[in-house]
């Protein structure tokens, strides 16, 4: 019997015993400032990232570059989330996140 177990069998709840809530990481919207509409851009729309460049914010079929995504490389055995826009909920793409696996955007 190991400690868990234990103090479970005495009606003791203990904190480090309680089963552990893994959320799934949240990401961050593309890091786009501020958007206007425009007709130079495909998608009708031109951005400026938080960088400061501007940019066009990218068509609903095409998944927007690396940077724009901004997501922070910090896992060294990261999962795919998906590997085909099937995966993902209807209107989304599975798309590259430059840390070596996908994401739903």
């Amino acid at each position: 019997m190991d400690y868990c177990e234990y103090f479970n069998k005495l009606g003791i709840e203990k904190e480090e015993c309680k089963p552990k809530n893994i959320e799934p990481p949240t990401i961050p919207p593309p890091a786009f400032g501020v958007c206007t509409a425009n007709d130079i851009c495909e998608s009708k729309k031109l951005c400026v990232q938080v960088t400061g460049e501007p940019c066009c914010y990218p068509p609903a079929h095409q998944c927007p570059t690396v940077e724009q995504l901004g997501v922070k490389c910090i896992n060294n055995n990261p999962t795919n989330w998906c590997t085909r826009d099937e995966h993902c909920l209807r209107g989304r793409k599975c798309c590259p996140t430059g840390c070596g696996y996908n994401i739903c955007v």
